[in-house]
């Protein structure tokens, strides 16, 4: 499966609306698919990249925590939330080059 760049930036900028404290990137994206604003393509890859960089973690609390050494106190929802906010405009600025 193939995606332009820019349609992957697309699905990001869409699910940031989609993005609440109990619930992650790839659920915003189904969200946000589901609305019909993104479509299937750039929706798989962008959840299939999401998942690879998450490197066999479910949920971003466990990468930070395990990989990144964040403490779980740390892991409120709304520092959470915070994080993958960032973490989206990251990606979006990275697949709009």
């Amino acid at each position: 499966m193939t995606c332009q760049r820019r349609y992957i930036s697309a699905a990001f900028r869409e699910a940031k609306d989609f993005l609440e404290p109990n619930h992650g990137i790839c659920h915003a994206l189904g969200m946000a698919y589901a609305e019909l604003l993104i479509c299937h393509v750039p929706f798989r890859c962008a959840t299939h990249l999401i998942r690879a960089r998450l490197g066999g973690h479910i949920f971003v609390e466990g990468w930070l925590h395990h990989e990144a050494g964040v403490p779980k106190a740390l892991l409120t929802r709304e520092n959470l939330l915070a994080y993958r906010h960032r973490w989206l405009d990251a990606l979006i600025e990275e697949f709009e080059k």
